[in-house]
């Protein structure tokens, strides 16, 4: 009983059901104002079904207008780029028979590093030492 009474003292005094209490009131209170449409299992269902609906339709509604506003940040096609260089320059894309001849200049190094050729053929690959000839070393 002593524990009881310092706990009243520091706590006030023991209200298990006031929130209960509180809760009941505010309903009272509603119900007083009027207007309210009282939610029952059925109702809500409803209620639910239709927002769902309505978000969904909304969801769609924004996919949409991304999608159109996409559409119009969208530049040209490669296609048409490549149609409109051609049309302005010719001679741009034409081939040039020695454009692959002497596309790589090897410089002569002093250092002590050893440098190799890569020669494929076909599905196989060979390494050459750097400067030797297809037959033999240098």
């Amino acid at each position: 009983a002593e524990d009881l009474s310092k706990a009243e003292a520091v706590l006030g005094e023991q209200q298990d059901d006031d929130l209960y209490v509180q809760i009941e009131k505010e309903r009272a209170e509603l119900k007083k104002k009027g207007g309210l449409t009282p939610v029952t299992f059925d109702s809500f269902v409803e209620w639910k079904k239709r927002k769902d609906e309505e978000r969904k339709k909304s969801d769609i509604e924004d996919a949409k207008r991304a999608l159109a506003a996409a559409s119009k940040l969208k530049g040209r096609s490669g296609r048409e780029l490549f149609a409109q260089l051609a049309a302005q320059n010719a001679d741009l894309f034409l081939d040039d028979d020695e454009a692959d001849d002497d596309w790589m200049v090897r410089e002569e190094e002093d250092d002590d590093e050893e440098v190799y050729d890569i020669h494929v053929t076909g599905t196989s690959f060979s390494l050459q030492k750097a400067g030797a000839k297809e037959g033999g070393q240098p």
